[in-house]
């Protein structure tokens, strides 16, 4: 059973999940070089998002992250809270009132994450 609080089924989160499956690009430095990954996003809140990587990252890394939202596209700096099992949860960091105003305006047109209750 998750520990979230659920309510009718939908997460109660400080940024409610929005189903958003589209191609990311998360560039970072490994190693002391700089490299470009590549995965699928699965969700996007206005605080951050998951995405599907084909390797584990170390968490805390900073990242920047391109994606397509159906307003546009999107290029947002971002800090890597969690990594398992190639699903990467970021937090998006010192966004723009421009970029949260596009993320609103998108997420507006998504459907929400629901879980079991």
């Amino acid at each position: 059973m998750s520990s979230t609080p659920v309510y009718r089924g939908i997460e109660r989160r400080r940024n409610p999940r929005f189903l958003h499956a589209c191609p990311i690009s998360v560039s970072l430095t490994q190693r002391g070089a700089s490299v470009v990954l590549y995965g699928m996003c699965g969700d996007i809140s206005e605080g951050g998002l998951c995405v599907y990587l084909m390797e584990s990252l170390a968490a805390e890394q900073m990242a920047e992250l391109d994606l397509k939202l159906p307003n546009g596209p999107l290029k947002v700096r971002a800090q890597l809270r969690h990594c398992v099992d190639h699903n990467c949860g970021f937090q998006f960091v010192g966004l723009t009132e421009q970029q949260r105003t596009q993320l609103r305006e998108a997420i507006q047109k998504m459907e929400p994450v629901i879980r079991p209750a």
